[in-house]
């Protein structure tokens, strides 16, 4: 029952804060809550402490949503245009690779509950589908990339689908 007197309140210090926060995540488990914020900023806080841990730039413009796997290992942050979606992990949070869409802002990002699938709806309406690398597969490709580095980013998502849902 959520009007429960019993209900814990969960509070997190918001010094320093100069954006509007957007759809927190947490993982209990893996011991952290995360956010991102209108000016690109992922805030990670320690979920026992409740002390903020670490705060880094994750899009040059916005980050406009956030989402995570279920075992909490990565993280999914929604961006705009040529930012889509970058992909994270949660051990080092370092990203992992950056997926390509259509549209303008990615308001809304999950993955799907076998974390098989990432998806991502975005301002005007397009629903994108990609198919989530497993750790292993982006560890294989990052090392490939680094042995012989390609022009531009490496891209190691393919996407699957777009669905306009207007």
């Amino acid at each position: 029952d959520l009007r429960s007197p019993h209900q814990e309140v969960l509070r997190f210090p918001l010094t320093g804060r100069t954006a509007s926060f957007k759809m927190p995540v947490a993982s209990p488990e893996r011991n952290y809550l995360a956010t991102a914020d209108e000016s690109g900023f992922v805030w990670l806080w320690d979920w026992n402490s409740r002390q903020l841990k670490h705060r880094f730039k994750a899009f040059r413009l916005g980050a406009h949503s956030i989402g995570r796997s279920l075992d909490g290992r990565r993280v999914a942050i929604g961006g705009n245009r040529d930012e889509a979606v970058k992909l994270w992990d949660t051990d080092g949070w370092e990203e992992l690779l950056p997926l390509q869409g259509e549209g303008s802002l990615f308001e809304h990002v999950t993955f799907t509950p076998d974390g098989r699938h990432i998806l991502a709806l975005t301002g005007n309406g397009l629903l994108h589908l990609w198919s989530a690398p497993t750790m292993e597969e982006i560890a294989t490709l990052q090392e490939t990339a680094r042995k012989a580095p390609a022009k531009g980013s490496m891209e190691i998502a393919n996407l699957d689908l777009i669905l306009n849902t207007n």
